[in-house]
């Protein structure tokens, strides 16, 4: 089942401010709501992890409230000819949490680990580079409903994510969510090919001058 769904920023709030986003509600929705927003903050504290860490809070309610198998944050990076080869890529572990329950049905916080994947997520036909989060599994599986936060690191500096965009997305067992991310990601960043950087005295040579 593939749903899509994205908000505006006007509904952003009012949709974080209903009581029943706290845990899952009796009634789900007809289709799975998703949604997130994205910063971007200097990281002077690890630079080894990279110049930049960038955070996703995302709100999420699966209609079929079923707990996610896995997030996506799609990079918009489609376009960039280095970017499966020179994306610089951190993750702490955890990456990211979420609430979720225990299985005494008792409220925990769901761990995620992060990946850079290149081809994309073939289980859900995406071809472009993305970052995925995965939870740990174990004794916490999150909840069928958000929020979530989650975070990785790049040298790359950030650049405004385009409007009505499908950038964020998630798998929760047969259905498949799709949603509208606002903020920031990464802004394709390659090194100047060898033609851009040949010095005057090497054109100077080829010409035989």
């Amino acid at each position: 089942m593939k749903t899509q769904a994205w908000f505006p920023a006007s509904l952003l709030l009012l949709a974080v401010s209903l009581p029943a986003w706290a845990g899952a509600p009796a009634t789900p929705p007809e289709e799975c709501v998703l949604f997130g927003q994205s910063t971007a903050i200097p990281n002077p504290d690890d630079p080894s992890l990279g110049a930049w860490k960038y955070c996703f809070t995302i709100q999420w309610f699966t209609s079929t409230l079923q707990p996610p198998d896995h997030l996506n944050v799609v990079l918009n990076l489609g376009d960039c000819p280095c970017v499966c080869e020179l994306f610089p890529f951190a993750a702490t572990d955890p990456a990211g949490s979420s609430s979720g329950v225990d299985q005494n049905g008792l409220p925990c916080t769901a761990l995620y680990h992060a990946g850079f994947e290149c081809a994309g997520d073939p289980s859900m036909g995406i071809d472009e580079p993305l970052v995925q989060f995965v939870p740990y599994g174990g004794g916490c599986v999150p909840r069928p409903t958000g929020p979530g936060t989650f975070c990785f690191y790049s040298d790359w500096p950030p650049m405004p994510v385009p409007v009505d965009n499908l950038l964020i997305s998630i798998k929760a067992g047969d259905e498949e969510c799709y949603g509208e991310l606002l903020g920031v990601l990464p802004e394709c960043t390659c090194p100047p090919s060898p033609v851009e950087i040949r010095t005057w005295g090497g054109i100077k040579r080829f010409f035989g001058e």
